[in-house]
């Protein structure tokens, strides 16, 4: 058979299983539908909070519409308080003329009978949860194909688009956790326990324990923004902070380096963790004792979870799109991007739009990335000459806490000299330890402030300036 007859054949045969697909009833278990209504109906006060609880889409959960018509009445009358068995229900379905549609007396007599005992109600929720969110999977990649029809050549705004309904429809998969007194009484005594050892514990912790002291770290679903002038460790700070989660912590970490190599990030966490002078090793010139101090950091980081995306050119929808993969294939929990001024803002914008509409974009496609996966999410940022973030202020709108790193003296001239350093900059540079500040600009869960930090340039680490034990600091 000839290659162009193969690909005929196999052309055909997808063709007829799309059309079978066309023709072919959603998944649906009608017994698994009657079997909920039937222990709704056998021991209401048992089953209706539990379907309540797992049911959120209500009806929908249903393919029968008779079934969807008979729970949906079956809630009212318990949410209501009012009597809920065989009787009242049918009474209910009359008044509201709704009786004959879901097969009248006669068929909701039969529900009752159908299941052995109440006691599988879990069982039968399980099937009618599955087969509805194959459904949901159904209706979501077969609306999908209009839009890749439509797409004129926006296919990744398209691809955003389905993978965010995908992860909305396995969402939906999570069971609300329920919490016993006692769980509840041992976090809040572990948490009094780690207030008064100084361990930070509402958000994540960054390692920075002054920092965490007035802040609490960094929350879940939140968007952080770290500004700085360049080469001033906006990016040694971050990974400073993503090396404390990933090996400390133990917990898996997403970085999108868009300015530097992954390769060059890794060099600077094993400096840091090793104490160990970053031109040294570029330069070869390492004694014994730090070869050993850089094998001991390598072998500790080689057990952390860091996701790596490196390269330029990313658009806010692809960094999304890729977020979303390391949060369901790595259960990345902390998130960097470094830079944002680096990210494009892709398809969706206008062909009239500028830089600071196009940041602003950005900054909020960024929030809502925190927002949907649930995570922190900690992005760099430039700053103008006259100290307020690069190309567009709504970063700081959009951002829910924005933290600024200067060193100590560097405010002075700023904004005067053009795009050089300042005098004290220019000072700091030739300094092994410098004093740094973390200004606080923004924070909802905590006030604003400054946290004093000393940059051990040789090592590219952030260390809180009481805590640091550097010749100088």
């Amino acid at each position: 058979m000839s290659a162009k007859a193969a690909d005929t054949k196999t052309a055909a045969r997808k063709g007829r299983v799309l059309a079978d697909m066309v023709d072919r009833l959603p998944p649906h278990s009608p017994e698994a539908e009657q079997g909920v209504l039937g222990c709704i109906l056998s021991d209401p006060a048992g089953c209706m909070d539990r379907c309540l609880e797992r049911l959120r889409e209500g009806g929908d959960a249903f393919y029968d519409l008779r079934h969807q018509t008979i729970y949906e009445a079956a809630a009212e009358l318990w949410v209501e308080r009012k009597a809920l068995d065989l009787i009242t229900l049918q009474q209910w379905l009359k008044d509201h003329h709704m009786l004959d549609e879901v097969g009248g007396a006669a068929y909701l007599g039969i529900l009752p009978d159908v299941v052995p005992s109440a006691a599988n109600l879990p069982f039968y929720l399980d099937i009618l949860e599955e087969k509805h969110l194959l459904r949901r999977m159904v209706r979501v990649l077969t609306e999908s194909v209009p839009h890749i029809y439509e797409a004129n050549g926006d296919w990744q705004e398209v691809l955003d688009g389905v993978e965010r309904d995908v992860m909305a429809v396995r969402a939906l998969r999570a069971a609300p956790e329920r919490r016993t007194h006692k769980s509840v009484l041992d976090a809040a005594l572990k948490r009094m326990e780690d207030a008064v050892a100084g361990v930070p514990v509402a958000g994540l912790p960054t390692g920075l324990a002054d920092f965490d002291r007035i802040t609490g770290g960094l929350y879940d679903g939140e968007m952080t923004v770290l500004a700085g002038r360049p080469s001033q460790g906006k990016s040694s700070l971050a990974m400073n902070i993503a090396d404390h989660v990933a090996v400390e912590l133990g917990k898996p970490v997403g970085v999108f380096s868009l300015e530097m190599p992954a390769e060059m990030l890794v060099n600077r966490m094993l400096c840091a963790r090793a104490r160990v002078s970053l031109s040294a090793v570029r330069k070869g010139e390492l004694s014994e004792d730090e070869m050993k101090r850089l094998g001991a950091a390598a072998g500790r980081m080689s057990k952390a979870r860091i996701e790596w995306e490196d390269g330029s050119d990313a658009t806010i929808l692809e960094v999304r799109a890729k977020a979303r993969r390391m949060a369901r294939e790595a259960g990345v929990r902390f998130i960097v991007a470094d830079y944002l001024q680096l990210v494009a803002g892709g398809p969706g914008g206008r062909k009239d739009e500028n830089k600071e509409q196009e940041v602003n974009r950005v900054a909020l496609g960024f929030k809502n990335m925190a927002r949907e996966l649930g995570v922190p999410v900690l992005v760099l940022s430039q700053l103008n000459d006259d100290g307020l973030l690069r190309d567009s202020r709504a970063i700081g709108h959009h951002a829910d806490g924005v933290l600024r790193l200067k060193w100590r003296g560097a405010a002075a001239g700023e904004g005067k000299r053009g795009k050089g350093k300042t005098e004290a900059e220019e000072e700091a540079l030739g300094q092994e330890v410098v004093p740094t500040d973390l200004l606080l600009l923004k924070q909802r869960n905590g006030g604003n402030g400054v946290v004093h930090l000393v940059f051990i340039r040789p090592y590219t680490k952030f260390e809180c300036a009481a805590r640091t034990e550097e010749p100088g600091a």
